[in-house]
């Protein structure tokens, strides 16, 4: 079988999205299959290599609106720089209101997404590749969404069976900034995202959540063709006895953006050691982009806290080492508050370790409902009382943990990576059957 992938970003370009669109082509190509890439330019270290055995097709956006319309603004500021002013290192604050005239304008550059330059030259190349090679399933990969429209163009020239994944809500998704929305934009991309639902002809979606909203908005009898596949643990470790070490050290990886919000576990921290209620000397390593979040100093609130001897700022370090400090920690943290159809990745590296996470999200989203399977892990919502939110951290650094929930380990197993993409696997394949 000869497969196409539409994935802007794919390695060695660093992005997240890269490397689930990575693991995609690998997976069919150690099944096999014939497997052709068309991404976005490379973003990271031109110097890497390329993955083997995958042909692999970089094109270039266009101008398009948005090229366009920076290239203007760049001339009449007497300059030809693309983008955003502003020192390196000053705190970005989002407009608290944003004039009718330039909201329609900037709706316009954000449609579907920063990277509809794509479109249009991804569409062409897509459609020469599946002429060319006979090529049998066209599969595109989103964020950013601008794929599924290359997809759409191309699936409408040629024919050929289409496969959209979606890894976050389109519509749904509350990280698109008010600031690039208008009621027309929005519109338009409900029907986009519409159009996309029913063309393809096979969705995957890597959340049950959201599985069941694209089912319930696809006509009577089309809901079979959702599938979800999950980003899935890379590596599960053995199983180890109960936690029951006083917590001495936690660890939290990642970033911080919109609603993940580190400030309510700083002020548990702060109350639970007014009240001498820690059981220990306690550090708690924030690894990654963490220090702001939007506007605001992180760095800041935890010195305004007293906790600056407790929590420490760590820039990124490679993942080797990141994994290494996970794995040295007594719990893990995890952030993920407005997000109730999306899984953080990290979810599953910590996962994979075994061990206790703590975690302020979601009560009725799907990453509370995917550890309320495991058991062992605490949950704290974003809207519990802040004597249920110390008890909960109290306990989660107290206390013997280890998984509880029955089938846990069979859980486990069936979400690695390897059982997850069989199941992508076995999608593309019975299309071609």
């Amino acid at each position: 079988m000869r497969i196409l992938l539409l994935a802007y970003y794919f390695p060695p370009s660093p992005e997240v999205g890269g490397l689930r669109a990575r693991k995609i082509a690998e997976a069919m190509r150690q099944r096999g299959h014939e497997v052709h890439v068309v991404a976005g330019p490379v973003t990271g270290d031109p110097g890497q290599a390329e993955v083997g055995g995958i042909h692999v097709h970089r094109v270039a956006p266009s101008l398009a609106l948005r090229g366009l319309y920076f290239k203007l603004r760049g001339r009449r500021n007497g300059s030809t720089a693309v983008g955003g002013g502003g020192s390196i290192g000053t705190p970005w604050k989002p407009p608290a209101r944003t004039p009718f005239l330039k909201r329609q304008v900037s709706s316009a550059l954000w449609l579907p997404d920063d990277r509809q330059g794509w479109i249009m030259p991804a569409a062409r190349a897509a459609t020469r590749l599946v002429r060319r090679h006979s090529i049998d399933i066209l599969c595109s990969t989103a964020p950013p969404f601008s794929p599924h429209l290359a997809a759409l163009l191309v699936r409408a020239r040629t024919g050929v069976r289409w496969v959209a994944e979606f890894r976050d809500p389109w519509t749904d998704n509350p990280s698109k900034p008010a600031f690039v929305r208008s009621e027309w934009s929005d519109a338009a991309e409900r029907w986009l995202e519409r159009l996309a639902f029913r063309r393809a002809d096979a969705i995957i979606t890597v959340t049950d959540a959201y599985a069941r909203i694209v089912r319930s908005r696809l006509p009577a009898g089309m809901a079979s063709k959702v599938t979800v596949v999950r980003n899935g643990i890379d590596a599960l470790e053995q199983p180890a006895a109960a936690a029951s070490r006083v917590v001495r050290s936690i660890v939290y990886v990642g970033s911080l953006y919109s609603d993940r919000d580190p400030r309510p576990f700083f002020r548990a921290l702060a109350r639970l050691r007014a009240a001498a209620a820690l059981p220990g000397p306690l550090t708690v390593d924030f690894i990654g982009e963490c220090r702001g979040l939007m506007c605001l100093s992180m760095e800041a609130a935890v010195d305004d806290l007293g906790l600056a001897g407790v929590i420490r700022f760590v820039d990124p370090v490679p993942h080797d080492e990141c994994m290494r400090r996970i794995r040295a920690a007594d719990r893990l943290l995890l952030l993920a508050q407005g997000q109730p159809l999306q899984v953080p990745n990290k979810l599953y590296e910590y996962l994979g370790v075994r061990i206790p996470i703590l975690a302020f999200i979601d009560r009725d989203g799907e990453t509370a409902a995917m550890l309320a399977q495991i058991g062992g892990h605490t949950i704290i919502g974003p809207d519990d009382p802040e004597p249920a939110v110390d008890d909960a951290v109290l306990a989660a650094l107290t206390r013997a943990t280890t998984t509880t929930a029955p089938h846990a380990e069979s859980t486990l197993r069936r979400w690695t990576s390897g059982a997850q993409l069989q199941a992508f696997a076995a999608t593309l394949e019975s299309l071609h059957s």
